[in-house]
């Protein structure tokens, strides 16, 4: 990256699309404003270029999501623990465990 990354420049994609603007920085990451939609936060890491008008990105448009952050510092990592009772593949095992089987679904009405 030739310079910092600056609130206000445009952020444009490897392929030229114009996502939005720097609406603000944190160490390593910045946020995105994008008109219309959600902002979200993008890492320092795929910044090519950036001056103070334009911030020119590593990524094509197509492989942005996979950068796409909720937050600066983000690392798109599950750091906890899961409970039982919220895991899909074991939520049926765990309901009769716990005696909350709510037994055979209710008779269907009318014809």
């Amino acid at each position: 990256m030739s310079a910092s990354v600056e609130v206000g420049a445009r952020v444009v994609t490897a392929d030229g699309i114009e996502l939005g603007t720097v609406k603000e920085v944190a160490e390593g990451d910045f946020k995105v404003d994008v008109r219309h939609h959600a902002d979200y936060w993008l890492d320092h890491e795929i910044v090519v270029e950036a001056t103070n008008e334009v911030v020119s990105l590593s990524v094509n448009d197509e492989e942005l999501g996979a950068w796409k952050k909720d937050s600066p510092h983000d690392t798109g990592i599950f750091e906890g623990s899961l409970d039982p009772s919220l895991d899909p593949s074991t939520v049926g095992d765990y309901a009769l465990l716990q005696g909350l089987d709510q037994g055979p679904p209710a008779p269907r009405l009318g014809p």
